[in-house]
């Protein structure tokens, strides 16, 4: 029986110089770990992007809360004349303007109340894709047995970055609101459309270490 112990004994030490000298095929030595990495709530503009990246379909982005990024000033104007003759044989013209104004505050919450899907024009590839209009409600609607029809609710489309931002008619400042359609009085200012957003990053690392071969040739 000493004979087999000191047997078993040479065998282990000649299997582990072997291994040692790259003649022995060994196991791969891998380390795991998984690291969680997170951040604070922080506001961020919407953009296709991340919609895309994240995967966020139709009803995520129906049950998040909305934040307008920038006063939005809403004008609309109408006018109309009326005259009469003095008594002294005089034409009187008298014009009535009517200035309506709609002011959203910046950081103005809303909810999102419709998704559609249209064809938009990006600076990236692909060129020319389907993305999101989101509309988004920021206060309650008046009267809902009003005969005329009243929208309550901003229109949000991608721009050429894909950042969304209140939709306006083309090269103009004009907005579409309650019956009627508006001019935005600040004119080059945009309003994005912001949501808070708390980033989790789950980092899977895995690495496997190389033994080497040693060769005497």
């Amino acid at each position: 029986m000493p004979n087999f112990y000191k047997y078993c004994l040479a065998a282990a030490v000649l299997c582990f110089l072997l291994q040692s000298l790259g003649c022995y095929p060994g196991k791969h030595i891998y380390l795991e770990k998984k690291v969680y990495v997170a951040s604070l709530f922080t506001p961020r503009r919407l953009t296709v992007d991340m919609i895309e990246y994240y995967k966020i379909g139709r009803q995520d982005l129906l049950r998040l809360e909305y934040f307008l990024e920038n006063t939005l000033i809403l004008q609309h104007v109408s006018h109309s004349g009326s005259s009469t003759v003095t008594v002294n044989r005089e034409l009187e013209l008298k014009r009535i303007i009517d200035q309506y104004e709609i002011v959203f505050q910046h950081n103005s919450r809303g909810a999102g109340i419709q998704i559609d899907e249209e064809r938009f024009f990006f600076y990236r590839y692909p060129f020319i894709a389907l993305a999101y209009v989101i509309s988004v409600q920021f206060e309650p609607e008046v009267s809902k047995n009003s005969e005329r029809k009243m929208r309550y609710w901003l229109e949000f489309a991608p721009n050429r970055r894909g950042e969304y931002r209140v939709r306006k008619a083309f090269w103009s400042d004009q907005v579409d609101y309650e019956d009627r359609t508006f001019t935005s009085l600040l004119s080059g200012v945009e309003n994005y459309l912001i949501v808070d957003v708390h980033s989790i990053d789950e980092v899977n690392h895995r690495r496997r270490i190389v033994s080497g071969i040693r060769s005497d040739r």
